[in-house]
């Protein structure tokens, strides 16, 4: 067994590729849907993305209802155009831009429900990881360990 220590990534590869019971410090749309999709146990966000996904993380079931429909409208959108890639997410600022505005409109009711920060974090994640259903992952299966200003832990829940 292997240990790979970053500055952005702490974590432990075994022959198998197994990620799960380890941690990753993230600060971008990208690596917060890539440590989401692998299923860690423990997930450091820190930065203005911290803030954005308190706020995914703190709104009522209802008000989430609201706010998913609208973000999976948006990604649709955004995913459906031929340019957009995960290059191409809007935290990337690289090609894209048609579809990313026509996404950002159908995201009203999000922007109401989560403010505009967090509406464009929840876009860029959802972009990355290729779909709405990594926000999902975030509410259901990870709780708030501990939250600072620019520093949000969140732990799986077993």
């Amino acid at each position: 067994m292997t240990n790979v220590v970053s500055s952005l990534i702490i974590v432990k590869f075994d022959t198998r590729d197994r990620y799960e019971g380890y941690m990753s410090i993230v600060n971008t749309n990208e690596q917060l849907a890539s440590a989401t999709k692998r299923g860690e146990s423990e997930i450091v966000i820190e930065g203005d993305l911290a803030n954005a996904i308190v706020r995914i993380k703190l709104i009522g079931p209802l008000a989430w209802g609201v706010a998913f429909l609208s973000l999976g409208a948006a990604v649709f959108l955004y995913l459906a155009t031929p340019a957009a890639t995960v290059a191409s997410a809007p935290a990337a600022g690289a090609g894209g831009g048609i579809s990313f505005g026509a996404a950002s409109a159908s995201a009203g009711a999000a922007v109401a429900v989560l403010g505009i920060n967090a509406t464009i974090a929840a876009i860029g994640v959802a972009v990355a990881a290729g779909g709405v259903g990594v926000l999902t992952t975030l509410r259901q299966e990870y709780k708030i360990a501990s939250r600072t200003t620019g520093r949000l832990v969140l732990r799986k829940v077993t």
